[in-house]
């Protein structure tokens, strides 16, 4: 599967660097110089960039990046060119209710996105 998601990434343009469990790239749907602020991760395409915040699914990545109209567009184009469909991964959940500074929100988001 993490070779599927570095041959749809390549396609699109994104230059990788492998980081273990995650590939670190520069983001190509907005300008920076800063080759370490996109986190992708390897098993299931969830990415995050540190500097906006913002993060999602690999349909949601190859849509911002392409400049597509919809999520289905970016769907169907990962389907059709690598017959590759994203895996839903079965979160875990919460055992107990904890109260979070609102300050911590985006870090805490996306450490739950990334399980």
């Amino acid at each position: 599967m993490s070779d599927d998601i570095k041959d749809i990434l390549t396609e699109i343009g994104y230059t990788l660097r492998d980081c273990g469990n995650e590939y670190r790239t520069k983001p190509l749907y907005r300008d920076s110089d800063n080759p370490n602020v996109l986190c992708i991760k390897k098993s299931n395409g969830v990415w995050f960039d540190f500097k906006t915040s913002k993060y999602g699914n690999l349909e949601e990545l190859v849509k911002i990046t392409l400049n597509l109209k919809d999520i289905n567009e970016a769907k169907d184009f990962i389907k059709n060119k690598f017959n590759y469909e994203n895996i839903k991964v079965e979160k875990q959940k919460l055992k107990s209710r904890q109260t979070f500074d609102r300050k911590n929100l985006n870090q805490i988001l996306f450490f739950i996105y990334m399980v």
